[in-house]
């Protein structure tokens, strides 16, 4: 949960955030997938596999073999009863055509044919035989050059933005500043909004996202309910 609002938080102050995928994997315990999109070039994962953790096992992968980086998590080594044990190998090829820029989760038939129609590429491994839920892990290839390279405006409008916000500091009521900051982080927010819709990772109705975002249970979704609609209409004022 910290981590999920630390994300939120940095998503709108216009800084660079994570992305939760809208299924869980885990089997015994909540298991999220989380995901950092980058408009560099150099940042583009272009291979993904999932393997044990476990040189042992059959299901072992040796991604070095192949160019390959792990990402095995503290807790999915297999060290405790009913821990997982997964690894991911992911690679960064520069010269690749084609960059990953999503990654889903199917449960049942009807997903797999969703996501094959969403021109997603199954991962072969059931999850459940590495200790996580009886599913499987899709990625979608796009081209590289399909992907928007906004890296150059961003970079531009957050130095602006840390500039702004450091006269700020200095002389809090000034209006016009004050306007300039909220105009920039805004922007910002607006182009990883743009971002999030062009991954479809996040679901479109704000308080589907919000709730699978941040875990929200049903009684404290009542409770936003209940304060946003106190708002007034002009949205002047606050409420606690």
């Amino acid at each position: 949960e910290l981590f999920a609002m630390d994300s939120l938080v940095a998503q709108n102050e216009g800084m660079p955030y994570f992305r939760r995928c809208s299924k869980e994997i885990g089997k015994h315990h909540q298991i999220v997938i989380w995901m950092r999109s980058s408009t560099a070039q150099s940042g583009f994962i272009t291979e993904l596999k999932v393997g044990h953790a476990i040189s042992a096992h059959h299901l072992f992968i040796n991604g070095r073999d192949y160019g390959l980086q792990p990402i095995l998590h503290e807790r999915m080594k297999g060290d405790q009863r009913d821990e997982p044990t997964a690894c991911l190998w992911y690679k960064k090829d520069t010269a690749s055509l084609t960059a990953i820029d999503d990654i889903a989760v199917s449960y049942t038939r009807k997903d797999e044919q969703i996501l094959r129609k969403e021109n997603y590429e199954k991962l072969p491994t059931n999850l459940e035989e590495l200790g996580l839920a009886p599913a499987y892990l899709w990625i979608r290839r796009v081209k590289r050059t399909s992907i928007p390279n906004t890296t150059k405006d961003v970079t531009r409008m957050k130095t602006e933005l840390k500039d702004c916000t450091s006269m700020l500091a200095k002389d809090p009521h000034d209006p016009i500043l004050r306007a300039m900051v909220s105009k920039m982080r805004k922007r910002i927010r607006f182009v990883q909004a743009e971002e999030d819709v062009r991954t479809k990772c996040n679901p479109t109705d704000p308080l589907l996202y919000a709730k699978e975002f941040l875990a929200l249970t049903t009684s404290e979704i009542d409770r936003l309910r209940s304060s946003f609609g106190r708002i007034p209409s002009r949205r002047s004022g606050y409420i606690s």
